[in-house]
């Protein structure tokens, strides 16, 4: 979200953007989205350190600290209705799984059975999610769970939140690689790690084949 007279990515050069802690999330989106449209972050751009919490990244808009935040819903919500500008949706243009569902290679060996109904759980959460037939029962979850008392509010959080949701949870490999370096580079860990070390699609494949098959 940007300041109400930059209504261009690119005019984000020679201006601040406030991002989250080193290292964080938004820090590092803020990062790949600026690269996206040529801006070279540090030196075109630079991105501020503000912590991980959104409602501080839109006070600091707001404040005119930065010129622009990342932010994620409510925040972007309310700035929007304040008349801030919706400069990028990071989901158009950046591949980053931010969220897995992960086990030990023991317990997938010994296990196999408990770690596929996990993943078949969580497929089927994520189908219901991205359901637009259960749109209004999904909002009512959200309200119940985020303790938001506005439906209206809540409709266009989840409006947000299915834009940037993998559809059927699938990720490509370079996206899972991307985040892998990331996390050596901030971990100091030298020795290479590929997607295909860490990464097993098996028990989704068949939690998908299985879905499909009871519709």
């Amino acid at each position: 979200m940007s300041r109400k007279d930059i209504k261009d990515p690119r005019d984000l050069k020679g201006k601040k953007v406030a991002g989250s802690s080193p290292g964080g999330s938004a820090t590092i989106l803020a990062y790949q989205a600026l690269r996206h449209f040529g801006l070279d972050p540090g030196k075109d751009v630079q991105v501020l350190p503000m912590g991980g919490s959104g409602a501080g990244r839109l006070a600091v808009l707001e404040q005119g600290v930065v010129d622009a935040s990342l932010l994620s819903v409510p925040e972007n919500i309310i700035a929007l209705h304040k008349g801030y500008n919706e400069l990028i949706f990071l989901g158009d243009v950046v591949s980053f799984p931010q969220n897995g569902f992960g086990t030990s290679v023991a317990r997938i060996q010994q296990q196999p059975e408990e770690v596929y109904k996990m993943v078949r759980a969580t497929l089927r959460g994520l189908l219901f999610v991205t359901d637009e037939s259960t749109r209004e029962q999904t909002r009512d979850i959200m309200m119940k769970q985020w303790r938001v008392s506005d439906a209206k509010l809540a409709g266009e959080m989840l409006g947000y939140l299915k834009r940037g949701l993998a559809k059927d949870a699938v990720i490509n490999s370079e996206a899972v690689q991307y985040f892998l370096d990331l996390t050596r580079e901030t971990s100091n860990v030298t020795q290479p790690i590929t997607a295909g070390q860490v990464v097993d699609f098996s028990f989704l494949d068949r939690a998908r084949k299985e879905l499909r098959g009871t519709k």
